[in-house]
């Protein structure tokens, strides 16, 4: 049982439009595939546990909490009649070293330790729950799901899981003995509501309206290759085909994305599609879709 799916990171998002409309440092590009491959490894993840997840389970996704003015995340956390689970999700790749408590990129380049990581989660995770008045016996795993990575001199009695051991581990911990019980759902509903839903943005470069590229990409392929036929946008590039209403919606949804702050009009929807369709169908799916504030000029969507 889900109770709070996975949305794409907004600083994914943000990066995503960013890459494609501007020109990135090579660090900011690094940034924005670190964020990708992080997204990709999520997923992947969520995939086998919905797999092997079933009804006497609870599970959310990307939870984001404050404890004493301490912001902490939660990839994913599963809750069952017998244990709270924390992971904390990797999705590196390559050969790694793991030598006095620290982790390397071989041949001997120091990473972040994803065990400290799951340590400070867990520790602060069980802070909340005690303010809260819960005791459930409480997990946390670093979850490897990459095939394409080996970490050498691993650690035994760790909370590492190893790709070649996710399948028997989610099959282990998924088919819980006990069933959930009534206070195991109210701490599913406790951590919902102290979810923090606007995470803070780090490391995303400068940016105004003005500088960025403007005009519509293939969802697909990313190409700005695009032309209008009828009530469908077409990709010369890879063929894609998009309805013209689905197109208006995603570039809409993009600019309130990266200008959350910034009034939404049928003027700056026009610029940002670089007159590819009129102003009069813009409008059109605006209305259909947003909610329209003010009148005549004043006129904005939210």
């Amino acid at each position: 049982m889900i109770d709070k799916p996975r949305n794409a990171p907004l600083s994914l998002l943000v990066m995503e439009s960013l890459f494609l409309r501007t020109d990135l440092s090579s660090t900011e590009q690094s940034y924005y595939c670190d964020l990708k491959k992080g997204s990709e490894g999520e997923q992947h993840f969520d995939e086998l546990l919905n797999t092997a997840a079933n009804e006497h389970t609870v599970t959310l996704h990307d939870l984001l909490f404050e404890s004493n003015r301490t912001l902490f995340q939660i990839d994913t956390l599963l809750i069952t009649g017998e244990t709270v689970h924390l992971f904390e999700i990797k999705n590196y790749e390559g050969d790694q070293l793991f030598f006095e408590g620290k982790f390397f990129r071989m041949p001997k380049v120091e990473i972040l330790n994803p065990l400290h990581q799951i340590n400070r989660a867990e520790s602060l995770f069980l802070r909340m729950m005690k303010k809260y008045g819960f005791s459930q016996n409480v997990q946390g795993h670093v979850i490897f799901v990459n095939p394409a990575f080996t970490l050498y001199q691993s650690p035994l009695n760790t909370p590492i899981i190893h790709p070649t051991q996710l399948h028997s581990f989610l099959a282990g911990i998924s088919q819980p003995t006990t069933p959930l019980r009534s206070r195991d759902l109210k701490l599913a509903d406790k951590l919902l509501s102290l979810h923090t839903s606007t995470p803070p943005l780090k490391g995303i470069p400068m940016y105004d309206f003005e500088s960025l590229k403007k005009g519509v990409f293939c969802p697909a392929c990313h190409s700005f290759s695009l032309y209008v036929e009828g009530h469908s946008c077409m990709c010369e590039v890879c063929g894609e085909i998009e309805p013209l209403k689905d197109m208006i919606v995603r570039m809409t949804v993009e600019v309130k994305t990266l200008f959350p702050k910034t009034k939404l009009t049928t003027e700056r929807m026009d610029q940002w599609c670089n007159g590819m369709v009129s102003r009069k169908r813009i409008q059109k799916v605006l209305n259909e879709h947003f909610t329209k504030k003010g009148i005549k000029k004043g006129a904005y969507y939210e």
